[in-house]
């Protein structure tokens, strides 16, 4: 096992069951570089495959900032049961692949309760968009970018930010240039870039990152 592994023991707050899943010690990851849509390389452990957590025993899935703290749960006790959740054989170290279907299960969990929380939804939609460039499936990417476009879109007129405790919104609104313009809609793309620089307490470099996207495209 990998020595920067660790398994970590957590309870469902939805079924109080008691889940082994590994982790990565905090310390144990360096970023190499990052790409113009906010994907970073690692030379070692890549934390985004362990950004999901989910229960083995009824199949409640959410992401690390949001497991303990559901903002649904009356709506996942009715869910989770219709699931008919068999629970997998979980790895001692997470795959690509694994956490694709970590994250999957999360959308399943959303769409049981019918879920309103639209930049909870995005968030997930632009982690499997970077997992799939990952594994280079650019199919599967172009499909979770446009999800993620689409509800971002819905959370910015309907939501307080950040949401998910973990997207601000000088980024939300960044990667919505960026991914507007990787879908050839150039004037939505120069729209959404302005209201991240318009964005309160814009952090340098956000503005540096978002004036040097400005020149390549």
């Amino acid at each position: 096992m990998n020595k920067d592994i660790l398994i970590r023991k957590e309870v469902c707050p939805i079924c109080g069951q008691e889940t082994e899943e590994p982790y990565y010690k905090a310390s144990s990851f360096r970023v190499s570089k990052v790409d113009y849509d906010l994907y970073r390389h690692y030379k070692t452990i890549n934390p985004l495959l362990y950004e999901a957590r989910f229960c083995n025993h009824c199949g409640y899935a959410n992401t690390v900032q949001l497991f303990n703290k559901p903002t649904e749960n009356e709506a996942f006790y009715e869910a989770l049961y219709k699931l008919n959740w068999k629970g997998w054989e979980i790895p001692e170290e997470y795959s690509p692949e694994f956490a694709i279907r970590v994250h999957k299960l999360i959308l399943l969990n959303k769409k049981c309760i019918n879920s309103k929380k639209y930049g909870e939804i995005a968030i997930i939609a632009l982690r499997l968009y970077w997992l799939y460039k990952l594994v280079g499936n650019e199919e599967e990417m172009s499909r979770f970018r446009r999800m993620f476009i689409e509800y971002i879109d819905i959370a910015y007129n309907n939501e307080e930010f950040p949401v998910g405790n973990s997207l601000e919104l000088q980024t939300a609104c960044y990667l919505m240039g960026v991914f507007l313009q990787d879908e050839g809609e150039t004037a939505k793309s120069r729209r959404w870039l302005g209201y991240a620089l318009q964005c309160p307490d814009l952090k340098p470099y956000m503005r540096e990152r978002i004036i040097e996207f400005n020149s390549i495209k």
